[in-house]
């Protein structure tokens, strides 16, 4: 394997452990958002088709 393309992998490597973190953090964020959400929708009306015009 090349110097370069050992630093490349080596930095790919770096970045997906970062990037990894990050995405738990954003997952965890919605989730909450969500949940917030579904306890303040206590009419049950979710997901029901309305007519409208």
């Amino acid at each position: 394997m090349d110097v370069v393309d050992e630093v490349v992998f080596l930095t790919a490597m770096i970045y997906q452990h970062a990037v990894r973190g990050a995405d738990q953090m954003i997952r965890d964020a919605i989730d909450q958002q969500l949940k917030q959400q579904n306890e303040g929708d206590s009419d049950g009306s979710a997901g029901v088709l309305a007519p409208v015009g």
